[in-house]
């Protein structure tokens, strides 16, 4: 009876030992290898009229790199957006610096009136316009747990596109990590 006591026990012992090695071996990975999703707004700081969402996903390779991508969407009225983009980090700490590349597609309606010498007769015409535009971002991200956090930053975006153009805006949004 005592031998199948110190069987039992010894057993018992080893497995709480295994399970507690697993869990430490997994929660280093995770700090230094992980993936994350992300959903979130931004909003367009120089011209105030346009807001959007995306979503991203990402994979850290170190506690110092991360690299992903983006989808997202613009609103303005009138106007319909869609972008997708990659992007990478450097972090320290909880703060990062990053830049990206993005893709933008956009399409709106502008009406037009034509007077032909009694009236002025209105048309509505759709209007497309693509570009690309780099985007350098400073920005604070924090995890509450192992696995979920918040992200935010300021984007300074400047268009390779005909016109160019530079505008600033605010990113906030929630992470998992896995």
């Amino acid at each position: 009876m005592k031998k199948a006591m110190l069987i039992v026990s010894l057993l018992i012992f080893s497995t709480q030992a295994i399970q507690a090695q697993k869990k430490s071996a997994k929660k280093s990975a995770k700090k230094s290898q992980a993936y994350e999703i992300g959903l979130g707004s931004q909003v367009n700081l120089s011209n105030g009229s346009s807001f959007g969402i995306y979503s991203t996903g990402a994979h850290q390779f170190s506690d110092e790199i991360l690299a992903g991508i983006k989808l997202g969407s613009q609103f303005e009225t009138g106007t319909s957006n869609f972008e997708v983009g990659a992007f990478g980090r450097y972090l320290f700490n909880n703060f990062f610096g990053g830049a990206g590349l993005t893709y933008s597609h956009s399409s709106y309606e502008v009406e037009t009136g034509n007077y032909n010498g009694f009236e002025v007769e209105y048309s509505t015409e759709k209007i497309t316009a693509s570009g690309v535009y780099l985007t350098l971002e400073p920005g604070y991200r924090y995890f509450f747990n192992d696995n979920f956090g918040i992200d935010s930053g300021l984007n300074i975006n400047f268009s390779f596109s005909n016109g160019g153009g530079t505008w600033v805006g605010l990113r906030l949004g929630g992470l998992y990590r896995f």
